[in-house]
């Protein structure tokens, strides 16, 4: 059994929403949007209690990072998976359809967009009112290199697979690749 399949342990009217995002997520979304206590989900997933309530008070307070909270805020009706489609990029990562203006061509560019995160202090940019995010590092003479592009909404994904986390909140926000982000780029 996988950890993918702990989900489906739980009654919810749609448990594929949860595939695809990190633990904390589930566990947020389970209590959070499903009105489930930390005992039934800690049953479902194996664990206890309280590490369910570290990991929804750790994404409560996360909520001032910019990508996380508009990823949750789309999410906020749980009732309504019609309004959700998979994300191709990305194997079983979903968001908002009204987001999904331009999806990549395929696992390559997410996979893509993380190598160019390992590189040395570079980071991820999002401008509050961008559509776009970009993957930044510092150049030979002193200034910024732009090494990629991808859309917000891809960067939301990203968050909510914690494979990058906020370094800079703010209207321009940055974020680093996480250990967990690490490994599928070099997969």
């Amino acid at each position: 059994m996988t950890d993918d399949d702990l989900t489906y342990q739980i009654d919810l009217p749609d448990p594929d929403r949860l595939t695809g995002f990190s633990h904390p997520v589930q566990h947020y979304i389970c209590h959070v949007h499903y009105g489930l206590t930390f005992t039934k989900i800690a049953a479902a997933y194996h664990s206890h209690p309280s590490t369910i309530l570290r990991h929804v008070r750790h994404i409560e307070d996360a909520r001032d990072d910019p990508l996380l909270d508009q990823a949750l805020a789309d999410l906020d009706d749980p009732l309504l998976p019609k309004d959700v489609v998979p994300m191709p990029s990305i194997p079983n990562a979903y968001a908002p359809k009204q987001a999904q203006k331009s999806p990549p061509n395929s696992d390559g560019a997410a996979r893509r967009i993380l190598r160019r995160l390992c590189e040395r202090d570079a980071v991820l940019v999002v401008a509050q009112d961008m559509d776009r995010a970009v993957v930044l590092r510092p150049n030979l003479e002193g200034g910024q290199t732009r090494t990629a592009v991808m859309d917000r909404s891809h960067a939301q994904s990203f968050v909510l697979k914690d494979w990058i986390c906020a370094t800079r909140k703010g209207r321009v926000a940055s974020y680093r690749i996480t250990p967990t982000g690490v490994w599928p780029a070099n997969a």
